[in-house]
């Protein structure tokens, strides 16, 4: 016996097709496209390359025969740098001719461009910096008619609607009668409920979002070999390039260390007895100032001895017997400027001898005078001299100060007589011998570097830091100062021509070493490189570059950070 359940559960069967078109997304019919038309569906971003010069055109979409705005971004091909164009024009012919000129600074130019009718244009754009023209080929523009906006209905997605909603209605309605038929008989009491579930099942799956599609699982973030970055966003990150080639090369060893002066290239003048510091008169050159310069053997300083205690009973008298020998010489001073004032009264009575006589006469009175008088005053004054010339030091020592025998007075420093004393690990150490070159750079002077001679490849390798130190004679020159911090690049290996990269440009990620080449206006590649010997701040490159390749320098880790690595 037929169930009397049966053909509804028929015409259910029937009607559940209809409810398909209710898919959003998935197979709707949009109707005849719009009257609109727009420069391609999201208008033209396009990259353009010469060998001096990056360029990206940038042409929003717009209706046809509506004056649109334009940017052109232009950097320098082998930099990265921003350029300012002093002219730039675009020339377009298609359906009809179109131009545009750009003006600007930065990088970043812009202008006017109308496209009067739909259809395809391609054309050239001129650009003129810095006395250079470039001539780039523009194509791929295209004005077109568009389609509305996704899932905006028309009359016929409408009329599809409509009936998709009845036929859902009737397939609940139905499903409803069904379960309670079905349900109502002990025999398909189990088909009712079965029949109910597997209609609600379906009817679910048709009101999916997005018509019912499988999305998957939510998609990972990997790291990405290749990265777009929009032109103003590489200006904004200050990114950088350089061309990498093959130079020739040398492999060097780092050391670190510090500026020495050279045995024989620095004295310390300390106080031969106890006493008060004195500056030379003016005539000698005074007060020596730090950092001034001294010749060897000019006078410093002087230096009043002041006697010791033991000394001051035997001082006593000989002070006594020079208080009698400084009135003797007084009174002989006296005498001699009197007889040398009958000059002027003897007139040519005198011969030239005899006048001369007189003159010597008080000048060896008054030398006597002055003998007397230190004699009597109990003490002596000693002269601190420079033994050699260079630069003073700062020191402590000052005019009025009272010094002990020992102590330091002043430091002078050959500038001409510098070494530099550099720790390098045990490891590189084994090619450094003596007469080998070495670079030297000071944080304290950026920009230069100084050529230096192994004088001693290391003797013996200290086991607590597990470096040997190496000892450098500098090249002369005023600008160098004992102490200084240095960094030492030894050479330990023969000149070769190979692809050197900067050591900016090098990046770590997962223990793989990257550099990020630039392989279009808008286009990086994260490219893993196999790197050798290094000699300052350049890097032997084994693999991974080749002649060419513009390497970021600037602006790597901003990359590395945007790529996911």
């Amino acid at each position: 016996m037929i169930p009397p359940m049966i053909p509804p559960m028929i015409l259910l069967m029937i009607l559940l097709p209809l409810a398909s078109p209710a898919r959003a997304h998935g197979g709707e019919d949009h109707g005849a496209p719009a009257a609109a038309a727009v420069v391609s569906p999201d208008g033209l971003r396009a990259p353009l390359s010469s060998a001096s010069l990056d360029a990206v055109l940038v042409l929003p979409p717009a209706p046809a025969a509506v004056a649109q705005s334009a940017r052109l971004l232009v950097a320098d091909a082998a930099t990265g740098a921003p350029v300012s164009l002093t002219s730039a024009a675009l020339s377009l012919s298609g359906p009809a001719q179109a131009a545009a000129t750009f003006s600007g600074a930065g990088g970043i130019h812009s202008g006017v461009i109308l496209l009067p009718a739909p259809g395809d244009y391609a054309g050239s754009l001129v650009l003129e910096a810095a006395g250079q023209t470039d001539l780039l080929a523009v194509t791929g523009v295209r004005l077109s008619p568009i389609d509305p906006p996704a899932g905006a209905p028309d009359g016929a997605s409408t009329r599809r609607a409509g009936i998709a909603a009845a036929a859902g209605l009737a397939l609940a309605a139905l499903a409803f009668a069904a379960g309670f038929g079905l349900g109502r008989s002990g025999r398909w009491r189990g088909a009712g409920g079965a029949a109910i579930l597997g209609l609600a099942g379906l009817t679910a799956s048709r009101v999916a979002a997005h018509g019912g599609e499988d999305h998957g699982a939510p998609a990972t973030t990997a790291p990405a070999s290749t990265l777009s970055l929009p032109m103003e966003s590489q200006f904004l990150l200050g990114l950088r390039t350089v061309r990498v080639y093959a130079a020739p090369f040398q492999p060097a060893t780092l050391g670190l260390g510090a500026l020495t002066a050279a045995p024989g290239g620095a004295a310390t003048l300390r106080a031969p007895v106890a006493g008060t510091i004195s500056a030379v008169d003016r005539q000698a050159g005074g007060w020596p100032l730090p950092g001034s310069l001294v010749r060897a053997g000019q006078v410093l300083a002087l230096i009043r001895e002041s006697p010791s205690g033991v000394d001051r009973a035997a001082l006593g008298m000989q002070r006594a017997d020079a208080g009698t020998r400084l009135a003797e010489a007084r009174a002989a001073l006296r005498l001699a400027e009197r007889d040398a004032a009958q000059l002027t009264i003897l007139g040519k009575a005198l011969s030239a001898r005899e006048i001369l006589e007189w003159q010597n006469a008080v000048e060896v009175a008054r030398v006597a005078v002055r003998e007397a008088e230190r004699l009597a005053g109990g003490e002596r004054s000693l002269t601190v001299t420079a033994p050699l010339s260079g630069r003073l030091s700062p020191g402590a020592a000052r005019p009025g100060d009272q010094v002990s025998a020992g102590d330091e007075l002043f430091h002078i420093v050959s500038d001409r007589a510098l070494w530099v004393r550099a720790r390098v690990p045990e490891s590189k150490a084994g090619p450094i011998t003596a007469g080998g070159t070495a670079s030297v750079t000071l944080p304290a002077l950026p920009g230069r570097s100084f050529p230096a001679v192994v004088l001693d490849g290391g003797v013996e390798s200290d086991p607590e830091t597990g470096t040997v130190t190496v000892t450098l004679a500098l090249e002369p020159d005023g600008a160098l100062r004992p102490g200084l911090s240095a960094t030492a690049w030894i050479v330990t290996g023969a000149t070769e021509d190979v692809i050197t990269v900067p050591d900016d440009a090098v990046v770590e990620s997962d223990g793989i070493m990257l550099v990020f080449v630039k392989t279009g206006p808008e286009r990086f590649e994260a490219r893993a490189v196999t790197l050798g010997a290094r000699s300052g701040a350049i890097w032997e490159v084994h693999a991974g570059l080749q002649p060419g390749d513009r390497v970021v320098v600037s602006g790597t880790y901003a990359l590395k950070s945007l790529a996911g690595r």
